[in-house]
């Protein structure tokens, strides 16, 4: 629904990538232009959402900057906590490298794409440690702005 929401607000099409590692059965509630399934996939995944970051940026400098009707990018990728595995990656189907590539990959996003109209969901099932004073309570931000909200 998040992508939905910043989608249809988007001066063009928007342009939506995502990664899917543990299913490839669609159960997302928005319409891909690319979606990457399956373990075997994530370095694909990396590439070509990558190149799709280049693309806009060179979108982007053709309009000055302004980003007057340059489309949303934005990149979901599911199954963080899993296929990150703390550095290590996920034994058997994610090596360490693959793992890295892709913290790599979501640090870029999260620093650089703001002023290109760049979005980046990252998700996983893991609760956050208590040592961060985080749990799976509703927290006040989540509070403030419902998802179901307009």
């Amino acid at each position: 629904m998040i992508i939905n929401k910043i989608a249809v607000k988007s001066q063009t099409p928007a342009i939506v990538i995502g990664s899917n590692p543990k299913d490839d059965v669609t159960r997302w509630l928005c319409k891909f232009s690319r979606k990457f399934d399956g373990m075997k996939e994530l370095k694909n995944w990396i590439t070509f959402a990558t190149d799709q970051i280049d693309k806009q940026k060179a979108r982007v400098a053709k309009v000055g900057g302004e980003c007057q009707g340059v489309p949303e990018l934005l990149f979901a990728q599911d199954e963080v906590d899993s296929v990150f595995g703390g550095g290590k990656g996920l034994p058997g189907m994610v090596d360490a490298d693959t793992a890295k590539d892709l913290q790599g990959f979501w640090n870029y996003i999260i620093k650089f794409t703001a002023g290109l109209k760049g979005h980046g969901l990252f998700m996983g099932q893991s609760p956050v440690p208590a040592d961060r004073r985080c749990d799976r309570q509703q927290t006040p931000i989540q509070a403030q702005y419902p998802l179901d909200a307009g």
